[in-house]
């Protein structure tokens, strides 16, 4: 499946599944938020960060396709999800993918049709309205979304870029940069994530760790798609410290 081909069924479902969770919304049905949501309180001078269980996140919007709850959506009757299914049962590299045979027998009263893109396609729709509201998606508007979705799929290799945070440094500008390098202010949302990583990390004092406003950004990395896990995503792979030491020795030299 081409990449065009992709983005545009997915822009179909999206769109469509966007009308029937606001007609829930309106009817005032109620709608989960995510637990344990970071919250940033301030910035004095470094983010402080509140995460409680109590925390009133996003909303899961996504939550109303539950099997499991009375009243649910049913997400195969959203209209281009057919097709989504015949699209995966025809190709033997996506079948062996999303619908591998042992893990799917594992988990065989959790999956359907669409195997375990299902959840992929949830977080899909959830990311289109908490990041764009309830609108009707343009096609840039969903690819921003389903790029790197399709990016693990089907391309061999992985761009990315590396963050490393600056620890107790105040900066008086937001950015600098050149080809390879720059130096950033991260974002709420970069900031909020990396309070989400650290709040069960032992090994790292967590408000040490908040003590950054700005990364050291090492710009157009690349990896091996390995797609190890059927799941969870590419591999987890070891922080990548030989890069960083390697640029920042470069950088100083």
């Amino acid at each position: 499946m081409d990449r065009e081909k992709f983005t545009s069924l997915l822009l179909e479902i999206v769109n469509n599944a966007q009308e029937l969770i606001k007609l829930k919304v309106d009817s005032k049905t109620y709608i989960s938020t995510y637990f344990e949501y970071p919250e940033l309180k301030e910035h004095n001078p470094f983010p402080q960060f509140n995460i409680s269980m109590f925390n009133k996140g996003p909303k899961e919007y996504s939550d109303l396709f539950s099997n499991s709850k009375e009243n649910s959506l049913n997400l195969y009757e959203v209209c281009g999800v057919a097709d989504l299914v015949k699209e995966i049962d025809g190709n033997e590299y996506l079948c062996s993918i999303f619908k591998n045979e042992k893990a799917t027998k594992t988990l065989s009263s959790f999956l359907k049709d669409l195997g375990f893109f299902e959840f992929t396609l949830k977080d899909i729709i959830n990311k289109s309205i908490l990041t764009f509201g309830f609108s009707k998606l343009s096609y840039e508007q969903i690819k921003s979304i389903t790029d790197p979705i399709y990016n693990w799929v089907f391309e061999d290799f992985l761009d990315y870029d590396i963050h490393v945070p600056i620890l107790f440094i105040q900066f008086d500008f937001d950015k600098i940069e050149n080809e390879k390098y720059s130096i950033v202010r991260m974002s709420d949302d970069l900031q909020k994530a990396r309070a989400n990583a650290l709040k069960n990390q032992i090994n790292v004092n967590k408000y040490v760790g908040y003590s950054a406003t700005h990364s050291f950004v090492i710009k157009a990395q690349s990896m091996e798609n390995k797609r190890n896990s059927r799941f969870f995503g590419t591999e987890i792979i070891d922080y990548p410290t030989d890069i960083i030491t390697e640029n920042l020795a470069q950088r100083l030299a």
